[in-house]
């Protein structure tokens, strides 16, 4: 049986009020207002599709073709800046070499969309932080088709990068948001660990859920 390690990223791997989705929009759109509606508009597929859709036109309308690039650059330099700051789990990525080095295929599984993702990715390398040999899923809006990369779609995702059913594989799942975007996945993988944060420590767990407490590094030798 294939040994998978799948990591979320926000909540799990930068502390939960980093969310790097809603940082670059609002760093990118000028509607504030019509931001807030929708960023609390639910944490279903139905609600997230909505919110690519909304944030997509917006977009186009105030950058025109350019506007991916525009959202890779920041997800790389919001990253890169989280990092430098300390705001980020060293426990995580240490979990994610071991896993690597132990022959696990690994995936980071986030609800954010690729252009922003793949400027993640690229401030994670540069930072040493991310082996090569990691795998992501995520949203998607390529080709006038939305895909929210969250509940039961992070199954989708994995059993398509997989190739075959979850339930035919021994997987360990980071995550920190069982009852929302991390629900699906969390409720049937093998292992499932919960990052703990203020936001979900009255959280009702799986019952084969354990949750860890990881320090983000700029609070290493502080306690």
């Amino acid at each position: 049986m294939n040994k998978i390690s799948v990591f979320d990223i926000d909540g799990t791997l930068f502390p939960y009020g980093n969310d790097l989705f809603f940082k670059t929009m609002r760093n990118l759109l000028s509607a504030e207002k019509d931001l807030e509606q929708f960023f609390k508009g639910g944490k279903t597929v139905k609600a997230a599709e909505r919110i690519l859709a909304f944030c997509k036109g917006r977009l186009s309308e105030e950058y025109g073709s350019e506007f991916e690039v525009l959202l890779q650059q920041q997800g790389e330099n919001i990253c890169r800046t989280l990092i430098d700051e300390g705001e980020y789990y060293p426990q995580g990525f240490w979990e994610i070499k071991a896993a690597v080095s132990m022959g696990h295929d690994v995936y980071l599984s986030t609800a954010n969309v690729e252009p922003i993702v793949k400027g993640v990715i690229s401030a994670l390398r540069e930072k040493q932080l991310l082996p090569i040999e990691v795998k992501v899923l995520c949203s998607t809006w390529r080709d006038g088709k939305l895909f929210a990369n969250i509940a039961n779609n992070k199954i989708v995702s994995l059993e398509e990068a997989a190739g075959t059913a979850v339930f035919d594989l021994d997987v360990r799942f980071y995550c920190d948001d069982v009852n929302g975007n991390d629900k699906g996945l969390a409720d049937i993988c093998a292992w499932t660990y919960v990052i703990d944060g203020k936001h979900n420590r009255k959280d009702t767990l799986p019952g084969h859920a354990v949750r860890l407490v990881w320090e983000k590094l700029s609070q290493k030798g502080k306690n």
